[in-house]
């Protein structure tokens, strides 16, 4: 039944997709397609409080979506709560896999939690995050609300680009739950752990997709000389590979020293791995971004991305690709 309902729920994304992101956002028409938006229309503007009750934000995430774009859509309702002056709450992902993994509802309200209570979801609608005049559109939906207990739900897909700023959140989250352990990891304590990710299988597969994220193994050796270079620890430097199967290329990544690779590992070890890693190589993926905004250590990212990257941040180390 829960596989039934997650590909109910990715048919009709594709279908609201199609219909309305592909041909309605940029239009006119587009506010007039939310409830939320005639709500505000139509309040009386005279009976506005300038104080709102406590409000909540939330957000579905993209249930066709892998767990990197998924994240993207978590971490945009951390930042717009604390930009729209709300509260952010927690939504499950639906891979109750990855809810378990990254346990980051700890201490936290849960969405579902709230409106068993009587709180009434409201879809807002979606909007650019630069746009002066859609953001105002927003805060005056919210402002409508202002005597009722109502829990806003961003639009899926919501634009948010400097994923990094709510990195220290993200680790908080992650590392404070009392449940929280790093579970079976192949690491060793006495070693100093370099992870690489190299992402090639699917994207191998698609001409577009390869031109966008493809890494020549050069960009995996010039960033493990780089690591090298910086890195200044007494410990064993142990060089993990991670990738989905063993390529050609990979016969070049043998004129390092210790060097393991990492074939057998699912999805949620290999991401748990990133985030433990004492120094994390990313490729062009948002799998290894988000994985990069929890680690601690220090991570080197190729400097061409579609996510942006903190300035003047010493564990920040961006590489040319």
């Amino acid at each position: 039944m829960i596989l039934q309902s997650i590909l109910i729920k990715k048919i009709q994304y594709k279908i609201k997709d199609i219909i309305i992101f592909r041909f309605l956002l940029n239009t006119w028409l587009y506010f007039f397609l939310y409830k939320s938006y005639w709500h505000y229309l139509l309040f009386p503007k005279n009976k506005l409080e300038k104080k709102i009750k406590r409000s909540y934000l939330s957000i579905n995430v993209n249930f066709g979506a892998r767990i990197g774009h998924q994240f993207a859509n978590y971490n945009a309702a951390i930042f717009y709560a604390k930009k729209l002056d709300l509260t952010h709450i927690h939504t499950e992902f639906p891979d109750k896999k990855w809810e378990k993994t990254l346990d980051i509802n700890f201490n936290c309200i849960s969405s579902e939690s709230l409106i068993e209570k009587g709180f009434k979801k409201i879809q807002l609608p979606r909007f650019k995050e630069n746009n002066i005049s859609e953001i105002s559109k927003i805060k005056k939906i919210i402002q409508s609300y202002c005597k009722k207990k109502v829990v806003f739900f961003l639009e899926t897909d919501q634009p948010y680009t400097n994923q990094y700023e709510v990195a220290s959140i993200l680790q908080q989250k992650f590392f404070s739950s009392p449940q929280r352990k790093k579970g079976k990891l192949i690491y060793k304590k006495s070693n100093f752990n370099i992870s690489v990710h190299v992402r090639m299988g699917d994207i191998l597969q698609n001409a577009k997709i390869r031109k966008q994220r493809f890494l020549d193994i050069d960009y995996f050796i010039n960033a493990i000389n780089k690591s090298l270079s910086i890195i200044k620890t007494k410990k064993k430097i142990v060089i993990h590979i991670f990738a989905e199967k063993n390529y050609k290329s990979f016969l070049k990544l043998k004129q390092f020293n210790n060097i393991q690779f990492c074939y057998n590992l699912n999805q949620y070890k290999t991401f748990l791995h990133f985030i433990y890693a004492d120094l994390l190589i990313t490729s062009k993926s948002s799998f290894s971004y988000k994985a990069a905004l929890i680690n601690r250590g220090i991570k080197l990212c190729p400097k061409q991305f579609w996510h942006k990257y903190p300035k003047n941040n010493k564990n920040w180390v961006l590489i040319d690709v």
